[in-house]
């Protein structure tokens, strides 16, 4: 459960990402509620807090004011807390996230696929960790796999995210968009994703 005060705690936070500076909080914070701040602003805090709790509990906070902020700038204040624009805008980044995840699986599902058919059945112990150690040259054999469209961005991203390979500086040099993209990529990364890792595991 938010309280009032963790929910302002996110909001300055992102405050201070937008504005890439720092941010100060209250040292207490009941006598900066009491004091300091609007009744207006306690009733819109007060109230998304709440939202944060019940009919909104599927909504990140932190994504939702970082929303707020791309769409009004540092005009994203209480009174935009709960403007309209604000939630469509939440809706439709948050269905274009699920679609890129879903495009994602997808082409992580055909590289899984594409592996487990490469390895075989004959081979002993794991397939994954076989297949991570194999050479094609000078380059690990999911590097060149990536680079003849063989295995997926995501795919390779996976290996690296959870250890399974290791590329080196020449290896990520050939590969720009995969160095360029990880942490994004890596972002939509689930339990689900997960699960098609240990089909090869």
């Amino acid at each position: 459960m938010h309280t009032n005060y963790d929910i302002y705690k996110i909001f300055r936070k992102c405050q201070g990402d937008t504005k890439g500076s720092g941010y100060r909080l209250p040292k207490d914070w009941e006598s900066h509620y009491k004091n300091k701040m609007t009744s207006e602003n306690k009733l819109v805090l007060d109230t998304i807090t709440s939202f944060f709790n019940t009919k909104w509990n599927n909504i990140d906070p932190e994504t939702y004011f970082n929303l707020g902020f791309e769409l009004f700038g540092m005009r994203f204040t209480y009174r935009k807390f709960l403007d309209r624009k604000t939630m469509l805008h939440y809706i439709q980044n948050d269905k274009m996230m699920k679609r890129e995840i879903g495009l994602i699986h997808d082409d992580i599902k055909k590289s899984v696929d594409f592996v487990k058919n490469f390895i075989g059945d004959q081979q002993v112990g794991s397939k994954l960790v076989q297949y991570c150690s194999m050479k094609d040259g000078m380059l690990g054999l999911p590097v060149k796999n990536y680079l003849d469209n063989k295995i997926s961005k995501s795919f390779i991203v996976l290996l690296m995210w959870h250890g399974y390979y290791y590329a080196t500086e020449d290896e990520l040099e050939r590969m720009p968009y995969v160095a360029a993209q990880y942490r994004d990529v890596a972002a939509t990364f689930n339990k689900d994703t997960l699960n098609l890792l240990k089909e090869i595991m």
